[in-house]
């Protein structure tokens, strides 16, 4: 079934089923030039059990890596934005999306840690309390190499 094209705010107007449908939702992201707008949209429109559904917030964060993570992750349910796992393979996907975890994630020394090894943005993400304890700040700061390389 092919997604939505032309204007972006048309995704409101798809069927029940076509709200409810990933496959739907995703192709209208991937056949729309205006990404961005359409991300957003979808997104805004897509059925709520599409909002809970992992692979499908994963795929979307992925096809629009490249625009402001705001118009996804500030649909995104709270509740994947406290979970580690989650949060880790989103900021794999676009790195910006690190800046959306939850309070108790910024405040977890191994989420952290972990986050670090996939982007520098993390450092920004943390906690006061994990920013004034010395064992943690230097942990965080030893050598990691981006690209693989140490």
């Amino acid at each position: 079934m092919p997604g939505i094209t032309g204007i972006p705010i048309a995704i409101k107007y798809a069927t029940f089923d076509q709200k409810k449908d990933p496959d739907f939702m995703f192709k209208s992201i991937i056949i729309s030039e205006d990404k961005e707008t359409i991300s957003e949209e979808v997104m805004k429109h897509a059925h709520p059990d599409l909002k809970n559904n992992q692979e499908f917030l994963l795929k979307v964060i992925e096809a629009a890596a490249f625009i402001d993570p705001s118009k996804i992750m500030g649909h995104v349910p709270s509740h994947f934005k406290s979970n580690p796992e989650f949060m880790l393979a989103a900021t794999e996907r676009s790195p910006q999306t690190i800046r959306y975890i939850s309070d108790s994630l910024k405040s977890n020394p191994a989420f952290i840690l972990d986050a670090n090894k996939i982007t520098p943005i993390a450092r920004e993400c943390i906690d006061a309390s994990l920013k004034n304890n010395p064992v943690f700040m230097s942990e965080l700061t030893k050598k990691v190499s981006y690209l693989g390389v140490v």
